[in-house]
């Protein structure tokens, strides 16, 4: 009934018991099935389970639960930046959908919100198309650290390690690579993407906290207004800077990348009797599901990824800490 090229928005509507659910459910099933898409789900309950045992879909259905305590937590920091995503976009856009699920004053709450951001990311060397950050003595140039495979932590001694080969990854606009001590503006547009993304990994929301914390402090006690600011601010932010969400969406190298969460990425073909094995990790097929024990169940060909990611809400999060997880991943 539906042609792959005409498919676009599509919305149910309809009283209860019409058979919503069932209908979307069915669309997302058969869509992903038939056209290979790589399909994600932002769900505040958790009705789409079902799908683990959607027949065709075997080892590409991964489920992560937004809620701290989920059998299997979404690890993720949403400061972290895309990979696809320019750093001063995201910079802009995670202050505008925060400032509209959290209804933040438009007028002096986001530009707030935005001044702590853009510092927090500073500090961390990000936004690396930013004048400010490319003067910088200490961020304006590729560091040793960053060549020689780990970041020193801002806020401690301890170091992240980068990805195998991130150093050798690094180029110029001829394409050819470069060493230490090279200018940010030297580097090609993907370099430095690739920069801004492994240095984004040091920031997370409690250093978001922290700064707005610290300005905070240094406000006037006579200047109810900025104070009334910053503490709606903070309001907002704490439920997902304490107890269990402060580690779950923390800074941190081991956090996903939701450009990979769908399961199934780039792989060996399988043949149509072999069932691969469930996601393991962060939605990597094991190796059991690679069918790595035998040639039989596999073609030499890679295939591109797909399947279905669902993003559970679950019960244990308040209602604006899931609308701002689901709204922000997406």
């Amino acid at each position: 009934r539906l042609s792959r090229e005409r498919h676009f928005h599509t919305a149910f509507c309809g009283d209860t018991g019409y058979g919503k659910s069932v209908a979307a459910e069915r669309l997302v099933y058969e869509t992903t099935l038939h056209w290979k898409l790589k399909t994600i789900v932002l769900d505040f309950g958790a009705g789409w389970r079902k799908l683990m045992n959607a027949p065709g879909l075997e080892g590409r259905v991964e489920i992560r639960q937004l809620s701290p305590g989920g059998v299997r937590p979404l690890r993720w920091n949403p400061l972290q930046i895309g990979r696809s995503i320019l750093p001063e976009v995201q910079w802009r856009a995670f202050c505008d959908i925060f400032g509209s699920i959290a209804k933040l004053g438009q007028r002096r709450q986001v530009h707030e919100l935005r001044d702590a951001l853009r510092r927090v990311y500073l500090d961390a060397g990000v936004l690396v198309d930013d004048p400010e950050c490319r003067s910088d003595p200490q961020w304006g140039f590729v560091r040793e650290e960053e060549m020689s495979g780990g970041v020193p932590s801002i806020n401690s001694g301890h170091r992240l390690s980068l990805s195998k080969g991130f150093s050798a990854q690094l180029s110029d606009a001829d394409g050819e690579p470069v060493g230490a001590g090279t200018p940010l503006a030297v580097l090609n547009a993907e370099s430095r993407q690739l920069l801004a993304v492994h240095r984004s990994k040091l920031v997370g929301l409690a250093t978001l906290y922290r700064e707005i914390e610290e300005k905070l402090r240094t406000v006037p006690p006579r200047d109810s207004m900025l104070r009334g600011v910053l503490e709606g601010i903070l309001f907002r932010l704490h439920p997902l800077v304490q107890g269990a969400a402060a580690v779950q969406y923390a800074a941190g190298e081991e956090a996903i990348d939701l450009n990979e969460i769908v399961p199934g990425g780039p792989t060996l073909r399988h043949n149509e009797e072999h069932s691969p094995g469930l996601p393991d990790g962060w939605g990597s097929v094991s190796a059991e599901g690679r069918g790595s024990g035998s040639a039989e169940g596999r073609c030499p060909e890679p295939v591109e990824g797909w399947g279905v990611a669902v993003l559970e809400g679950g019960a244990f999060l308040d209602d604006f800490s899931k609308a701002f997880l689901l709204g922000w991943a997406a």
